[in-house]
């Protein structure tokens, strides 16, 4: 079967509804019939993308930068979310989060992390290995507290935390922040 026929088809089978299908397509881009137009397609379908994840295709999403995986009602992400290294911005607002994931401290290159409109309520001090970090989103959660590792994180140019019920306490630690333009409340 020549190679162009087969690309047709493996295309086919990622855009179709069917899950099974969708799988089985995954499974044969790994397995070699993976070009840019086909890591395109499953790239730009958030739920491909998970499935990827979930199914350890690592070699499919190795190149990927940007991801949105928005409105997908997640409380965790795969381990291998961890594996994703050359993700650079990652939007995962509107899920159910109840904390910020801690594979996330994992992606050392990530330099914008979406989280709003989850009901996050805590923010693991592992955050402070997020040393590429520069903006964070963290809007409309259910935050009171904030770790000092955040504040600590070298790059960071940004952090929106507007819409959570803050301590006093933690408003109180992050006046200087606010001064300099980094955070916004």
């Amino acid at each position: 079967m020549p190679a162009s026929s087969s690309l047709e088809k493996l295309k086919n089978v990622l855009c179709s509804d069917n899950p099974q299908l969708q799988l089985l397509g995954l499974q044969m881009a790994e397995g070699g019939l993976l070009t840019d137009e086909v890591r395109k397609i499953i790239s730009k379908d958030p739920k491909k993308v998970l499935l990827c994840l979930e199914h350890n295709f690592l070699g499919i999403l190795s190149s990927i930068q940007f991801l949105y995986l928005r409105w997908l009602y997640l409380e965790a992400l795969p381990d291998s979310a961890g594996s994703l290294q050359k993700l650079i911005m990652l939007d995962m607002a509107y899920n159910n989060f109840s904390e910020l994931p801690l594979i996330l401290t994992r992606l050392g290159g990530l330099k914008k992390l979406r989280l709003p409109n989850n009901p996050i309520q805590h923010v693991p001090a592992a955050i402070g290995r997020m040393l590429g970090l520069e903006e964070l989103d963290l809007r409309d959660n259910q935050l009171r507290n904030l770790p000092m590792e955040l504040y600590q994180l070298p790059r960071l140019q940004k952090v929106f935390v507007q819409g959570n019920p803050l301590s006093e306490a933690c408003k109180k630690k992050m006046l200087p922040l606010v001064g300099s333009g980094v955070l916004e409340w």
